[in-house]
């Protein structure tokens, strides 16, 4: 699998908000995980970037589905730590 996408929509996400652009990178994320529902890690940082943006509501419908595919121990703790705050 090409996994040069998925890096490259992770990686333009991260820049957006290390530059104070949280919005566009939710954006960003919102659309490639449209497009790549299997990118796990890019389903729970975009819950990471909701809720640190106040869209608790929608971070709580995102978080509820991925919790049922996230099979990654790590990865699972960790959304479970986003969703608790």
């Amino acid at each position: 699998a090409d996994d040069a996408p998925q890096l490259r929509a992770r990686a333009s996400a991260e820049q957006l908000v290390s530059r104070g652009y949280p919005g566009s990178a939710i954006a960003i994320l919102e659309r490639w995980t449209a497009m790549a529902p299997n990118d796990l890690y890019a389903r729970v940082r975009l819950i990471e970037l909701l809720r640190a943006e106040d869209q608790g509501e929608a971070a709580e419908k995102r978080g509820r589905q991925t919790l049922q595919v996230v099979d990654d121990p790590v990865l699972l703790a960790h959304l479970i730590e986003i969703l608790a705050k």
